[in-house]
């Protein structure tokens, strides 16, 4: 059930500053600022989700897994508008705010998933070597889906040689190809936390 997190996750850290600077033409600074109000959100929301898992039941499903179901809905609705152009931004502020909004929703909403995920493996496991098992499956899933998204984004994006023709300019071959993976990546994500 994880499959989600992992695979939005790896993606997003991977591939979204490159994006930021070289498919919307934002400046360190800019960048910087997004990260920033990323870390300010992650720092807030994993301790309130902690104790909001505790708290929150989920008609039909629970503490745990209600939570795990809420983030990964809102995952799969946020995660392609990262790769996408701010359309209504009519300045560098409104293109900042804009990914800074998406990027500390994403940020405030992946320990909703992650978080019960974990504290599962203590309640799922009769002892400490299947808690083990089950930890190293998780941590398996984070390297494949590593991988998994650079070989999407080797697939689509090819050997520099032919990512692009002269007449094109590569930031808007590379948002263009960024969204498509995006759509993949999170579409199996979601299939996989559904299925």
């Amino acid at each position: 059930a994880v499959v989600s997190t992992q695979s939005t996750g790896v993606f997003w850290m991977t591939y979204f500053n490159p994006f930021l600077q070289t498919a919307i033409g934002m400046s360190s600074k800019e960048i910087g600022t997004i990260v920033l109000i990323c870390q300010i959100s992650d720092a807030i929301s994993n301790p309130l989700v902690g104790f909001l898992i505790e708290k929150i039941k989920i008609p039909f499903f629970g503490k745990k897994k209600g939570c795990h179901l809420i983030g990964t809905i809102v995952i799969m609705v946020f995660f392609p508008f990262m790769w996408m152009n701010c359309w209504f931004c009519a300045s560098d502020t409104h293109r900042t705010a804009y990914y800074s909004v998406i990027s500390a929703v994403m940020n405030a909403t992946t320990p909703l998933m992650f978080l019960p995920h974990l504290a599962m493996i203590g309640i799922l496991s009769k002892n400490e070597k299947q808690r083990l098992i089950l930890g190293g499956i998780s941590s398996f899933g984070k390297m494949f889906w590593g991988i998994l998204a650079y070989s999407v984004m080797w697939f689509l994006i090819g050997t520099s040689a032919d990512a692009h023709s002269e007449d094109q300019d590569f930031g808007s071959v590379l948002a263009e190809k960024l969204r498509i993976a995006s759509y993949v990546v999170s579409g199996i994500g979601g299939f996989c936390c559904i299925t």
